[in-house]
This record gives structure tokens, sequence and C-alpha cells, in this order.
């Protein structure tokens, strides 16, 4: 699947992305295993996203399925996926807005422009310093993952924009 494909390559330069982030700004991303503070319950993906959370839920052994499912089956603040060792049971198939959280991000709304980043990054620097190289474009991001996910929809003949809670699909 040609959608599939792309949001793969997508990750891949996010993951670059990242990691260039990390490489310029030494110790100034708190971000890796242990560190679950962006990993809230509560969010949704799309169904190209939900297809590749899926695949990952069926690679788990049946006690790690177990254990996710009594987690989201639980009201929570975290994400069902965290672990309490604070790894991510699904890490190599999360989702574009865990693979961008804590980044600096530019978002817009109606005229207005903000750039943020996770509370626990960039401690020692105003987020206004770093380069703009830097810092990931939210419309951006949102517009070529919603293309994808319409391509995908196309391609499987389902309904466009469909979202999917996070933790419903670790229930089912």
């Amino acid at each position: 699947m040609e959608a599939r494909r792309r949001l793969e390559e997508l990750h891949a330069r996010i993951d670059g992305f990242f990691a260039r982030v990390a490489s310029r700004y030494p110790g100034e991303l708190a971000c890796g295993r242990g560190c679950g503070a962006c990993c809230q319950a509560g969010l949704s993906v799309t169904a190209l996203e939900a297809s590749l959370l899926r695949e990952g839920l069926e690679g788990l052994s049946e006690e790690q399925r177990r254990g996710l499912v009594r987690r989201a089956e639980k009201p929570g603040d975290s994400c069902p996926a965290l672990e309490p060792d604070g790894g991510c049971l699904l890490y190599r198939w999360r989702p574009l807005v865990c693979r961008t959280q804590g980044l600096p991000i530019r978002l817009r709304d109606e005229g207005t422009s903000e750039l943020v980043a996770c509370e626990l990054n960039f401690t020692s620097r105003e987020l206004d310093s770093v380069a703009g190289d830097c810092v990931l474009d939210q419309a951006t991001l949102s517009t070529v993952l919603l293309a994808l996910d319409a391509a995908y929809a196309a391609e499987l003949g389902l309904p466009r924009g469909e979202r999917f809670a996070m933790a419903e699909l670790f229930r089912r």
C-alpha cells in the first residue's frame, strides 16, 4: 500500500529530525525511555495510523496484550502502552503525535503563532533561540498526515477522516 509506505517514510524523516535536534542541542531533550511526561491518555489517531498500531498489537505476547488491555480499561492520565519502566510497548508502531511530542513545534491558529515544547526540554535556553530547522510546523505535519490518511482511505474504500481513540484500539 502506497499510503502505508509513505507514512513509514514520514516516520523515518521525523525520527531523523529528532536525532538532528538532539545532536544540535545536547542535553536539551529529556525524551527517552523512562520519561513518559508526554505519554497521555486520550490521544486519537487516523485510520492509517490505527492500522500500524494494530500490526504492533498483533505482535505482542499474550502477557503483554493482557497488561495493555488491563491498563486501557482503567481510566488514567497515561497512555496504556506506557509500561511501568517508562518504555513504550508499541514504540516501533507509535503514531506521529508520539514521535513529535516534546520537540519544538510551531502551532498556528487564525493568524497567531506559538512555539511550544515539553516543559522538560530546553530548560537551559529560550525556546525562541532554537534554530528554525529544528522546529516542526504543526500545520504542515497535520496536512501531510491527513493527505496520507485520505489516500489510505481511498485505497481501501474507507470513509475519510475517521479517528480512533488509542485506548479503544488497545481494548479490542
